[in-house]
């Protein structure tokens, strides 16, 4: 995790078909350097059979976004400030992105946040 942590927060990916080839690399080296009945191994697979569903849902936010930004960038050029109609599908499609950007630290104190993992948290 700390090579992705690493990348995330110096802008290393250069989009989020690499970020999630990355994860699922990591989610099978997990599974295949531990035991299978290992918390390591368990969440890894988790985590694997989540990534579609995530990758999914985060091009839907992304598309939301662009279409947001070039909403927005149109009512600007036309003289027309009412930006809340430009963020309505965004706001429909994930419902805390707006104040979330309006917030620009949000995702760097998320990714900065250490998760500390010990040993004696691994039952096997």
């Amino acid at each position: 995790f700390q090579t992705m942590r690493k990348k995330v927060l110096a802008s290393e990916y250069s989009s989020l078909g690499a970020f999630i080839n990355d994860a699922r690399r990591l989610c099978i080296n997990a599974c295949v350097f531990n035991a299978a009945d290992s918390l390591y191994a368990k969440t890894a697979k988790q985590i694997f059979d989540s990534l579609i569903v995530m990758q999914k849902r985060a091009q839907s936010w992304i598309l939301a976004l662009k279409n947001a930004h070039a909403t927005s960038f149109i009512l600007e050029h036309v003289g027309d400030d009412n930006e809340s109609s430009a963020f309505k599908e965004l706001e429909s499609k994930w419902p805390m992105a707006v104040k979330l950007l309006d917030s620009g630290e949000w995702l760097k104190k998320v990714v900065e946040s250490d998760f500390v993992r010990t040993r004696g948290r691994d039952p096997s």
